[in-house]
């Protein structure tokens, strides 16, 4: 039986993984990094990330910490999303240029400001 048991696993580590289905991976979630790149080429045009003055849109350093934003909605993850899916005033809608997961690494990043 221990000669079994002993092959068995022999056989077992040769395989390695192979055979096996590999563990899925977990999604890593909203990158700020990637963010911080699509925020200089979609939104620093019209906003300052490192201020809080008015560019053409407000500067958003420090969004995540005021009370309202400029629709008078309150500061949190889904309001921002749909400010920037949707557009305000003179802000365009991003909805149809950036993809969801795109707009997810956008609001990461003005987490950090």
């Amino acid at each position: 039986m221990r000669l079994k048991v002993a092959l068995y696993v022999t056989y077992c580590v040769s395989l390695g993984s192979a055979g096996f289905a590999a563990a899925p991976e977990k999604s890593a979630g909203p990158d700020a990094s990637a963010g911080k790149k699509l925020f200089v080429q979609h939104c620093s045009s019209c906003h300052y990330a490192d201020r809080t003055t008015t560019k053409v849109g407000p500067g958003l350093k420090g969004l995540f910490t005021r009370a309202k934003l400029v629709t008078g909605a309150v500061v949190n993850a889904n309001n921002v999303k749909q400010l920037i899916e949707n557009g305000h005033d003179g802000m365009p809608p991003f909805k149809s240029v950036l993809s969801t997961a795109q707009i997810d690494d956008i609001i990461a990043y003005l987490k950090t400001l």
